[in-house]
């Protein structure tokens, strides 16, 4: 993401339309880890949106397990509410 403050999304970029479109319907590969892009002309539920929030998830999982971390570990629940609202939250100053 390269993104620290949610500041840094003023000048983001969001996947094409035709990206979006192609992986809907099944053709296209996704959004891409290592350049990870939100579609904020969509909602936080549409299914790239959804893969984005996957991939965070994930990467907090693996974040945890390698940094050991000692707290009391939250739900994915929890922590998919928390990136939809984080979502949300960004696509109104965007």
């Amino acid at each position: 993401f390269l993104v620290t403050r949610d500041e840094d999304f003023l000048s983001h970029e969001s996947p094409s339309h035709e990206v979006v479109m192609s992986f809907t319907e099944g053709d296209g590969p996704g959004p891409d880890p290592i350049n990870l892009q939100w579609d904020f002309t969509g909602p936080v539920s549409s299914l790239w949106n959804q893969a984005v929030i996957k991939i965070l998830l994930d990467k907090l999982h693996a974040l945890c397990a390698e940094e050991k971390w000692t707290t009391k570990p939250r739900s994915d629940e929890y922590w998919k509410e928390v990136i939809k609202q984080k979502f949300n939250w960004i696509k109104v100053i965007w």
